[in-house]
Protein backbone atom coordinates (compact mmCIF):
# COMPACT_ATOMS: atom_id res chain seq x y z
CA UNK A 1 0.00 0.00 0.00
CA UNK A 2 1.21 3.49 -0.89
CA UNK A 3 0.41 6.52 1.25
CA UNK A 4 -0.69 9.54 -0.79
CA UNK A 5 -1.00 12.82 1.09
CA UNK A 6 -3.68 14.98 -0.54
CA UNK A 7 -3.27 18.72 -0.08
CA UNK A 8 -6.46 19.97 -1.71
CA UNK A 9 -5.73 23.57 -0.76
CA UNK A 10 -7.93 26.49 -1.76
CA UNK A 11 -10.37 27.65 -4.41
CA UNK A 12 -11.04 24.90 -6.92
CA UNK A 13 -8.38 22.70 -5.30
CA UNK A 14 -10.81 20.48 -3.36
CA UNK A 15 -13.02 19.99 -6.44
CA UNK A 16 -10.26 18.89 -8.79
CA UNK A 17 -8.56 16.74 -6.15
CA UNK A 18 -11.83 14.89 -5.57
CA UNK A 19 -11.93 13.94 -9.25
CA UNK A 20 -8.23 13.02 -9.36
CA UNK A 21 -8.69 10.71 -6.36
CA UNK A 22 -11.77 9.23 -8.01
CA UNK A 23 -9.77 8.32 -11.11
CA UNK A 24 -6.73 7.13 -9.14
CA UNK A 25 -8.99 4.87 -7.07
CA UNK A 26 -10.56 3.40 -10.20
CA UNK A 27 -7.12 2.77 -11.72
CA UNK A 28 -5.75 1.16 -8.55
CA UNK A 29 -8.79 -1.12 -8.30
CA UNK A 30 -8.40 -2.19 -11.94
CA UNK A 31 -4.69 -2.92 -11.60
CA UNK A 32 -4.81 -4.53 -8.18
CA UNK A 33 -2.83 -2.21 -5.94
CA UNK A 34 -3.90 -0.11 -2.95
CA UNK A 35 -3.59 3.61 -2.35
CA UNK A 36 -4.19 5.18 1.04
CA UNK A 37 -5.27 8.82 0.74
CA UNK A 38 -4.45 11.09 3.69
CA UNK A 39 -6.00 14.56 3.60
CA UNK A 40 -4.25 17.53 5.23
CA UNK A 41 -4.69 21.31 5.30
CA UNK A 42 -2.33 23.39 3.20
CA UNK A 43 -2.25 26.95 1.90
CA UNK A 44 -4.97 29.45 2.78
CA UNK A 45 -7.18 26.95 4.56
CA UNK A 46 -4.23 26.02 6.78
CA UNK A 47 -3.68 29.71 7.60
CA UNK A 48 -7.32 29.90 8.67
CA UNK A 49 -7.01 26.85 10.93
CA UNK A 50 -3.40 27.02 12.13
CA UNK A 51 -2.08 30.49 11.29
CA UNK A 52 0.50 29.10 8.83
CA UNK A 53 0.24 27.67 5.28
CA UNK A 54 2.33 24.57 6.08
CA UNK A 55 1.49 23.48 9.64
CA UNK A 56 3.42 20.88 11.61
CA UNK A 57 0.72 18.20 11.22
CA UNK A 58 0.82 18.54 7.44
CA UNK A 59 4.61 18.68 7.39
CA UNK A 60 4.79 15.47 9.43
CA UNK A 61 2.40 13.62 7.11
CA UNK A 62 4.22 14.83 4.00
CA UNK A 63 7.53 13.60 5.42
CA UNK A 64 6.13 10.04 5.64
CA UNK A 65 4.31 10.06 2.28
CA UNK A 66 5.12 8.06 -0.83
CA UNK A 67 3.75 10.93 -2.93
CA UNK A 68 1.88 14.22 -2.55
CA UNK A 69 -1.15 15.21 -4.63
CA UNK A 70 -1.63 18.98 -4.53
CA UNK A 71 -4.66 20.98 -5.70
CA UNK A 72 -4.13 24.74 -5.66
CA UNK A 73 -3.40 27.44 -3.10
CA UNK A 74 -4.11 31.10 -2.57
CA UNK A 75 -6.80 33.62 -3.34
CA UNK A 76 -7.83 37.18 -2.49
CA UNK A 77 -9.06 36.14 0.96
CA UNK A 78 -5.43 35.86 2.09
CA UNK A 79 -3.91 38.81 0.21
CA UNK A 80 -3.33 40.78 3.42
CA UNK A 81 -1.88 37.90 5.44
CA UNK A 82 1.64 38.43 6.76
CA UNK A 83 2.53 35.01 5.37
CA UNK A 84 0.80 34.28 2.07
CA UNK A 85 -0.48 30.79 1.16
CA UNK A 86 1.98 30.56 -1.73
CA UNK A 87 4.92 30.68 0.67
CA UNK A 88 3.89 27.21 1.76
CA UNK A 89 4.79 25.92 -1.71
CA UNK A 90 8.42 26.92 -1.30
CA UNK A 91 8.50 25.29 2.14
CA UNK A 92 6.87 22.13 0.79
CA UNK A 93 9.35 21.79 -2.07
CA UNK A 94 12.25 22.49 0.25
CA UNK A 95 11.09 19.97 2.84
CA UNK A 96 10.99 17.22 0.20
CA UNK A 97 14.10 18.30 -1.72
CA UNK A 98 12.05 18.73 -4.89
CA UNK A 99 14.41 20.62 -7.20
CA UNK A 100 13.12 19.51 -10.62
CA UNK A 101 9.76 20.47 -12.09
CA UNK A 102 8.48 18.40 -15.02
CA UNK A 103 5.69 19.94 -17.10
CA UNK A 104 4.44 17.97 -20.11
CA UNK A 105 2.74 20.03 -22.81
CA UNK A 106 1.04 17.67 -25.25
CA UNK A 107 -1.87 18.66 -27.43
CA UNK A 108 -4.67 16.16 -27.87
CA UNK A 109 -6.13 15.91 -31.36
CA UNK A 110 -9.57 16.76 -29.96
CA UNK A 111 -8.19 20.07 -28.62
CA UNK A 112 -6.33 21.29 -31.69
CA UNK A 113 -9.13 23.74 -32.47
CA UNK A 114 -8.99 25.05 -28.88
CA UNK A 115 -5.39 26.17 -29.28
CA UNK A 116 -4.80 29.88 -29.98
CA UNK A 117 -2.46 28.70 -32.74
CA UNK A 118 -3.59 27.43 -36.12
CA UNK A 119 -4.17 23.69 -36.28
CA UNK A 120 -1.32 23.15 -38.75
CA UNK A 121 1.08 24.85 -36.32
CA UNK A 122 0.01 23.32 -33.01
CA UNK A 123 -0.61 19.73 -34.11
CA UNK A 124 2.05 17.29 -33.04
CA UNK A 125 3.10 19.37 -30.03
CA UNK A 126 4.56 17.06 -27.37
CA UNK A 127 7.02 18.90 -25.14
CA UNK A 128 8.44 18.19 -21.71
CA UNK A 129 9.55 21.31 -19.87
CA UNK A 130 12.23 20.63 -17.23
CA UNK A 131 12.46 23.60 -14.87
CA UNK A 132 14.96 24.08 -12.05
CA UNK A 133 12.89 24.72 -8.96
CA UNK A 134 14.96 25.67 -5.92
CA UNK A 135 17.57 28.13 -7.20
CA UNK A 136 17.93 31.13 -9.44
CA UNK A 137 16.39 34.57 -9.12
CA UNK A 138 13.50 33.46 -6.91
CA UNK A 139 15.95 32.38 -4.21
CA UNK A 140 18.79 34.89 -4.72
CA UNK A 141 19.54 37.97 -2.66
CA UNK A 142 16.96 40.74 -3.02
CA UNK A 143 16.23 44.09 -1.53
CA UNK A 144 14.59 47.49 -1.78
CA UNK A 145 16.15 50.83 -0.92
CA UNK A 146 14.87 52.83 2.04
CA UNK A 147 13.29 55.33 -0.34
CA UNK A 148 11.51 52.54 -2.18
CA UNK A 149 12.58 53.78 -5.62
CA UNK A 150 15.28 51.16 -6.19
CA UNK A 151 15.20 47.37 -5.88
CA UNK A 152 17.21 44.34 -6.92
CA UNK A 153 16.87 40.57 -7.33
CA UNK A 154 19.87 38.32 -7.87
CA UNK A 155 20.11 35.39 -10.27
CA UNK A 156 22.61 32.92 -8.87
CA UNK A 157 23.42 29.28 -9.64
CA UNK A 158 26.20 26.91 -8.70
CA UNK A 159 27.64 24.38 -11.11
CA UNK A 160 26.29 21.56 -8.93
CA UNK A 161 22.74 22.94 -9.09
CA UNK A 162 22.90 23.22 -12.86
CA UNK A 163 24.37 19.76 -13.31
CA UNK A 164 21.71 18.00 -11.25
CA UNK A 165 18.76 19.59 -13.11
CA UNK A 166 20.49 19.07 -16.46
CA UNK A 167 20.97 15.39 -15.63
CA UNK A 168 17.23 15.07 -15.04
CA UNK A 169 16.59 16.64 -18.45
CA UNK A 170 19.07 14.35 -20.22
CA UNK A 171 17.54 11.27 -18.62
CA UNK A 172 14.05 12.40 -19.62
CA UNK A 173 15.23 13.02 -23.18
CA UNK A 174 16.66 9.49 -23.31
CA UNK A 175 13.20 8.12 -22.50
CA UNK A 176 11.55 10.23 -25.20
CA UNK A 177 12.86 11.35 -28.63
CA UNK A 178 16.45 12.05 -27.50
CA UNK A 179 16.44 15.77 -28.22
CA UNK A 180 17.27 18.39 -25.60
CA UNK A 181 17.09 22.17 -26.00
CA UNK A 182 18.75 24.11 -23.17
CA UNK A 183 17.40 27.65 -22.77
CA UNK A 184 19.54 30.49 -21.41
CA UNK A 185 20.64 34.09 -22.02
CA UNK A 186 24.35 33.34 -22.36
CA UNK A 187 24.97 36.35 -24.61
CA UNK A 188 24.29 38.64 -21.62
CA UNK A 189 24.09 36.92 -18.23
CA UNK A 190 27.04 35.37 -16.38
CA UNK A 191 24.73 32.88 -14.71
CA UNK A 192 23.60 31.74 -18.16
CA UNK A 193 27.19 31.45 -19.38
CA UNK A 194 27.85 29.05 -16.50
CA UNK A 195 24.58 27.27 -17.28
CA UNK A 196 25.65 26.65 -20.86
CA UNK A 197 29.15 25.48 -19.90
CA UNK A 198 27.72 22.99 -17.41
CA UNK A 199 25.18 21.61 -19.90
CA UNK A 200 27.85 21.23 -22.58
CA UNK A 201 30.13 19.42 -20.15
CA UNK A 202 27.39 17.00 -19.07
CA UNK A 203 26.34 16.38 -22.69
CA UNK A 204 29.56 14.38 -23.16
CA UNK A 205 28.04 11.72 -20.91
CA UNK A 206 24.94 11.53 -23.14
CA UNK A 207 26.25 11.16 -26.71
CA UNK A 208 22.92 9.60 -27.73
CA UNK A 209 21.02 12.85 -26.97
CA UNK A 210 21.06 15.70 -29.49
CA UNK A 211 21.71 18.95 -27.62
CA UNK A 212 20.95 22.47 -28.82
CA UNK A 213 21.09 25.84 -27.04
CA UNK A 214 18.60 28.65 -27.49
CA UNK A 215 18.35 32.15 -26.04
CA UNK A 216 15.18 32.58 -24.00
CA UNK A 217 13.71 35.33 -26.21
CA UNK A 218 14.15 33.15 -29.29
CA UNK A 219 12.70 30.16 -27.44
CA UNK A 220 9.57 32.15 -26.62
CA UNK A 221 9.18 32.99 -30.32
CA UNK A 222 9.94 29.46 -31.54
CA UNK A 223 7.33 27.96 -29.19
CA UNK A 224 4.57 29.76 -31.04
CA UNK A 225 6.19 29.53 -34.50
CA UNK A 226 6.82 25.78 -34.52
CA UNK A 227 6.24 24.03 -31.15
CA UNK A 228 6.61 20.56 -32.65
CA UNK A 229 10.36 21.16 -33.14
CA UNK A 230 10.88 20.67 -29.38
CA UNK A 231 11.15 17.48 -27.35
CA UNK A 232 12.67 18.30 -23.94
CA UNK A 233 13.31 21.92 -22.95
CA UNK A 234 15.66 22.60 -20.03
CA UNK A 235 15.22 25.94 -18.21
CA UNK A 236 16.30 27.86 -15.16
CA UNK A 237 13.68 28.65 -12.53
CA UNK A 238 12.39 31.95 -13.93
CA UNK A 239 12.72 31.08 -17.63
CA UNK A 240 10.95 27.76 -17.01
CA UNK A 241 8.16 29.45 -15.08
CA UNK A 242 7.41 31.72 -18.03
CA UNK A 243 7.93 29.34 -20.95
CA UNK A 244 6.00 26.45 -19.41
CA UNK A 245 2.89 28.62 -19.09
CA UNK A 246 3.29 29.66 -22.72
CA UNK A 247 3.61 26.03 -23.78
CA UNK A 248 0.51 25.07 -21.80
CA UNK A 249 -1.72 27.52 -23.66
CA UNK A 250 -0.57 26.13 -27.00
CA UNK A 251 -2.25 22.89 -25.94
CA UNK A 252 -5.74 24.38 -25.57
CA UNK A 253 -6.17 25.19 -21.89
CA UNK A 254 -3.99 25.59 -18.84
CA UNK A 255 -6.63 23.52 -17.03
CA UNK A 256 -5.47 20.34 -18.76
CA UNK A 257 -1.78 20.62 -17.88
CA UNK A 258 -0.17 18.46 -15.15
CA UNK A 259 3.20 18.72 -13.44
CA UNK A 260 5.54 16.85 -11.13
CA UNK A 261 8.12 18.28 -8.74
CA UNK A 262 10.72 15.64 -7.99
CA UNK A 263 14.20 15.12 -6.59
CA UNK A 264 13.63 14.02 -3.02
CA UNK A 265 11.93 11.13 -1.24
CA UNK A 266 8.41 11.93 -2.40
CA UNK A 267 7.27 13.80 -5.48
CA UNK A 268 4.68 16.58 -5.55
CA UNK A 269 2.08 16.24 -8.29
CA UNK A 270 -0.17 19.15 -9.19
CA UNK A 271 -1.91 20.86 -12.10
CA UNK A 272 -0.10 24.01 -13.15
CA UNK A 273 -3.09 26.36 -12.86
CA UNK A 274 -4.04 28.45 -9.86
CA UNK A 275 -6.92 28.31 -7.41
CA UNK A 276 -9.41 30.15 -9.69
CA UNK A 277 -11.50 31.60 -6.83
CA UNK A 278 -13.95 33.11 -9.34
CA UNK A 279 -15.34 29.65 -10.16
CA UNK A 280 -14.66 27.87 -6.87
CA UNK A 281 -17.66 25.97 -5.54
CA UNK A 282 -19.46 26.03 -8.90
CA UNK A 283 -18.42 22.51 -10.01
CA UNK A 284 -17.11 24.15 -13.18
CA UNK A 285 -13.35 23.57 -12.98
CA UNK A 286 -11.43 21.39 -15.41
CA UNK A 287 -10.03 18.40 -13.45
CA UNK A 288 -7.91 17.02 -16.32
CA UNK A 289 -4.71 18.69 -15.12
CA UNK A 290 -5.17 17.12 -11.69
CA UNK A 291 -6.10 13.74 -13.18
CA UNK A 292 -3.02 13.70 -15.42
CA UNK A 293 -0.90 14.78 -12.44
CA UNK A 294 -2.27 11.65 -10.79
CA UNK A 295 -1.04 9.61 -13.75
CA UNK A 296 2.43 11.11 -13.29
CA UNK A 297 2.19 10.21 -9.60
CA UNK A 298 1.45 6.58 -10.43
CA UNK A 299 4.32 6.42 -12.89
CA UNK A 300 6.70 7.70 -10.21
CA UNK A 301 5.60 4.80 -7.98
CA UNK A 302 6.20 2.22 -10.71
CA UNK A 303 2.57 1.76 -11.80
CA UNK A 304 3.24 2.51 -15.46
CA UNK A 305 0.35 0.50 -16.88
CA UNK A 306 -2.17 2.26 -14.64
CA UNK A 307 -0.70 5.64 -15.58
CA UNK A 308 -1.00 4.84 -19.27
CA UNK A 309 -4.61 3.76 -18.75
CA UNK A 310 -5.47 7.11 -17.15
CA UNK A 311 -3.82 9.04 -19.98
CA UNK A 312 -5.68 6.91 -22.53
CA UNK A 313 -8.97 7.44 -20.67
CA UNK A 314 -8.49 11.22 -20.78
CA UNK A 315 -7.84 11.09 -24.52
CA UNK A 316 -10.88 8.89 -25.13
CA UNK A 317 -13.07 11.25 -23.10
CA UNK A 318 -11.97 14.24 -25.15
CA UNK A 319 -12.32 12.31 -28.40
CA UNK A 320 -15.93 11.61 -27.40
CA UNK A 321 -16.57 15.35 -27.29
CA UNK A 322 -16.79 15.66 -23.51
CA UNK A 323 -15.39 19.01 -22.38
CA UNK A 324 -15.50 21.33 -19.39
CA UNK A 325 -16.34 24.98 -19.90
CA UNK A 326 -12.75 26.12 -20.37
CA UNK A 327 -12.73 24.06 -23.57
CA UNK A 328 -16.26 24.40 -24.97
CA UNK A 329 -19.54 26.24 -24.32
CA UNK A 330 -21.21 22.84 -24.63
CA UNK A 331 -19.79 21.30 -21.51
CA UNK A 332 -20.06 19.03 -18.49
CA UNK A 333 -19.34 19.79 -14.85
CA UNK A 334 -16.09 19.05 -13.04
CA UNK A 335 -17.54 15.96 -11.35
CA UNK A 336 -19.11 14.73 -14.59
CA UNK A 337 -15.73 14.98 -16.30
CA UNK A 338 -14.21 12.91 -13.50
CA UNK A 339 -16.97 10.32 -13.87
CA UNK A 340 -16.44 10.19 -17.63
CA UNK A 341 -12.70 9.59 -17.33
CA UNK A 342 -13.13 6.96 -14.61
CA UNK A 343 -15.75 5.17 -16.72
CA UNK A 344 -13.29 4.89 -19.62
CA UNK A 345 -10.74 3.08 -17.48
Amino acid sequence: MKNIVVLSGDGIGPEICTEAVKVLSAASKKHGFELNFIYKDFGGCAIDHYGTPFPFDTRSAVGKADAVLLGAVGGPAWDKCAKRPESGLLELRSSLGAYANLRPARIYKALEDSSPLKREICQGTDILMVRELTGGIYFGKRGTSESGDRAFDTEEYSGAEIERIARVAFEQARSRRRRLCSVDKANILDSSKLWRRCVEALAKQYPDVEVTHMYVDNAAMQLVRCPSQFDVILCSNMFGDILSDEASMICGSIGTMPSASIGGKAGIFEPIHGSAPDIAGQNAADPIGAVLSGAMLLRSLGYDAAAQDIERAVELTLNDGIFTRDLSPVCVTCSEMGDAIAARL
